[in-house]
This record gives C-alpha cells, sequence and structure tokens, in this order.
C-alpha cells in the first residue's frame, strides 16, 4: 500500500490541477463528427445500448436539458409507457444507470485505490489536486451553470435538472478525473476497468451530456468563462456565456442583468432595500460602494466599535419604518455587508451578541 508521496510525485501536483483546470474550464465546442465518436462507445461499453438513431449539439445546458425532457417523453411514448409516470420510469432508469455507470467506473475505480493507497495519501491528493480543480470547475461554473437551468426551468411543470437519465457532465468531471488519473499516472495503479475510464475521460472534452435511448444530447461549451481570483466575475458582461444562456456573476455570486450592466453612479443605492438575497446585497454595496449607499439612504450613526469594523446604523427604509442595521466589514475579501438587526438593538454590541447567540432570524431589507 502507498502510505507516502515522494517528493518527485508532490512536485506533479501543479502540472496536474493545471491540465485539467484547462480542461474543466475549455470553451472549445468539438463538431458532430468527433462529439459521436466520443460517444459511441459510451452507449456500446458503458451502457451496453445501441448506437442513437441522432446525436444533436445544443447551444447551451438549457436547451440541452429542455431537448433531452421533451425526447425523453417520445421514447416513453414509443415504449407504450404514459408521460405522466415519468417519476416511476425515471427512478428505473436512473437505478440501471447507477448500476451501469457509477458501479463500471466510478466505484470500481474508486474501490482500486482505496485497496492501494493510504488514506492520508488520498487526502493529500484531494486536497493538493482535485479539490483544487473543483473550487473551480465545479463549485464556481457548473454550480452557477446549474442554478441558472434550474432558475429558467423552475416554472415548467414536472422539470428538474436532475431527471433526465441518464446523463454524464462532460468537462464539468475535470475534478474527480484529475484524482484518479494522478493516481494511475504517478503513482502506477493500473486500472481493470481502465478501457471504461478512458472513454469517461474522453467525455471531458464535451458540454453535459444526456446519452438517453434513440436520442444523445450534448450541450455545446460556453463561448466565454470569465474568472478572477477562481470565482466567476465579469464587471462589463456574462461570467459564463453560451450562444443563447448568459449566467451573469460577480466574484462568484450569481447575480440579476441590470446588476452587472448598470454603471455604478447610476445605480440606486436604494435597490438593496428590495434586495433579500445578503450575497447579491453585499455585490451590490461592494459595486456602488458603502459610504454613498449610507449617505443615499440617509442612515445615522448609533454606535461604532473601537476597531472601525462595526458600526449601528439606523435606516430609514422609505415606508415610515427606520429600522437598525449593523455595517460589518469582511476582512478576508475586504467588503462591506450591511444586516439588519433586532429592533431592540441600539449598540454594536447588543447586535453583536443577538446575531450570535439568538435563534429569531434578522430583519430582512424588505
Amino acid at each position: 500500500m502507498i502510505t507516502k508521496l515522494t517528493e518527485k510525485q508532490i512536485a506533479k501536483f501543479p502540472a496536474y490541477v493545471e491540465k485539467w483546470r484547462q480542461v474543466g474550464l475549455s470553451t472549445n465546442t468539438l463538431g458532430l463528427e468527433e462529439t459521436k465518436r466520443i460517444l459511441a462507445p459510451v452507449y456500446t461499453e458503458i451502457l451496453k445500448k445501441p448506437l442513437p438513431l441522432a446525436t444533436l449539439i445544443m447551444p447551451s445546458p438549457l436547451s440541452a436539458f429542455l431537448a433531452a425532457c421533451h425526447l425523453t417523453r417520445i421514447n416513453m411514448r414509443i415504449k407504450g409507457n404514459d408521460p405522466k409516470d415519468n417519476d416511476q420510469v425515471s427512478a428505473q432508469v436512473l437505478a440501471q444507470v447507477r448500476a451501469q455507470v457509477l458501479d463500471q467506473v466510478s466505484a470500481q475505480v474508486s474501490a482500486q485505490v482505496l485497496d492501494q493507497v493510504s488514506a492520508q495519501v488520498l487526502d493529500q491528493v484531494r486536497a493538493q489536486v482535485s479539490d483544487q480543480v473543483s473550487a473551480q470547475v465545479r463549485a464556481q461554473v457548473r454550480a452557477q451553470v446549474s442554478a441558472q437551468v434550474r432558475a429558467q426551468v423552475s416554472d415548467l411543470t414536472g422539470l428538474s435538472w436532475y431527471h433526465v437519465w441518464p446523463w454524464m457532465e462532460g468537462h464539468m468531471e475535470a475534478g474527480w478525473l484529475s484524482f484518479y488519473e494522478f493516481f494511475e499516472k504517478e503513482c502506477g495503479i493500473s486500472y481493470k476497468n481502465k478501457f471504461l475510464m478512458d472513454i469517461y475521460k474522453e467525455t471531458a472534452k464535451l458540454g453535459p451530456i444526456y446519452p438517453i435511448e434513440n436520442f444523445c444530447i450534448v450541450s455545446a461549451k460556453p463561448k466565454h468563462i470569465h474568472l478572477a481570483n477562481g470565482r466567476l466575475h465579469n464587471a462589463q458582461g456574462p461570467a459564463v456565456e453560451y450562444t443563447d444562456m448568459p449566467v451573469w456573476a460577480l466574484n462568484g455570486v450569481r447575480v440579476p442583468e441590470d446588476i452587472v450592466i448598470t454603471p455604478a453612479e447610476k445605480m440606486d443605492p436604494k435597490i438593496i432595500l428590495s434586495t433579500t438575497n445578503a450575497e447579491v446585497r453585499r455585490e451590490i454595496v461592494r459595486k456602488i460602494g458603502i459610504e454613498r449607499v449610507i449617505v443615499k439612504l440617509g442612515a445615522k450613526s448609533l454606535d461604532k466599535s473601537a476597531d472601525g469594523v462595526y458600526e449601528m446604523l439606523d435606516i430609514n427604509l422609505g415606508d415610515g419604518r427606520v429600522r437598525p442595521y449593523l455595517k460589518m466589514r469582511n476582512p478576508s475579501i475586504n467588503t462591506w455587508h450591511v444586516e439588519g438587526v433586532h429592533p431592540d438593538c441600539r449598540t454594536v454590541a447588543a447586535a453583536l451578541q443577538w446575531r450570535n447567540q439568538s435563534a429569531e432570524a434578522p430583519v430582512q431589507l424588505t
């Protein structure tokens, strides 16, 4: 069993991080023939299914998801199933796919690594390779893209991001693929099902994939991905841009389009009064500037901490209510945040005691 990595192996960490980070953040969409070549063994070797009648490359994960939903219902009608039974059918397909894909590839590979590598080494590689790739690819791009898709289909009854099976994440899988490739290439671990692992690695050249029966639906990759300090960020346009689906984000937080495209000097600071999401509110304050927000809202200072990190404010909500808010500086990311506190709080000390010990939810900026 491998219980310790050599200095030479450890020195390879950055190369694997960069290789798979580039795979995960690639904006290169392959042509139809190359896409079909990559997906053929997914059907024949992993799913044990005949090749699809048609392979479609859709402009974005949103259109790919909607196409997969539609074509799944067509498949159900071909089989004579009632589309109303979608949940039952999905559960059956999900169990089948987990057995065919996850058990054959991910679970088996994991078992082989666990048998040959100590937990300490696993954690070391995960922290230095896989987690670093995933921080940008999965935690940022995949998370915000899938959230955007869910938001845009939330009003369509019966549709959910995870209800079409099987599906594969394509380039979003870069994190765990980097983890297992390191052990294969640098630690000499030979996977019994290496050809299945190689098939899976090839799918990382594509966007999200729905290899459903009769049809294979693939999403194009983004046209552009903008990052700042490892987080999705674009102050001039979409942080992730597909042909038919933009994702607007500032400092890793998904925000409405107008928050990005409106110049800071033209933004009305009162917008924070109608913004209930704390992270979005923080980005508005960051963009406008805390002092301009406070002046525009006519805030009255009640108390300040000696270190300048906290300040108690009375803010006129514009509807006859004047409520206390705690102004706070986050030293780790150097941003200011304004949060409602209990109406009885008049000092910083009282607000902090209420905020940290009371079970009562803070007053929202509404």
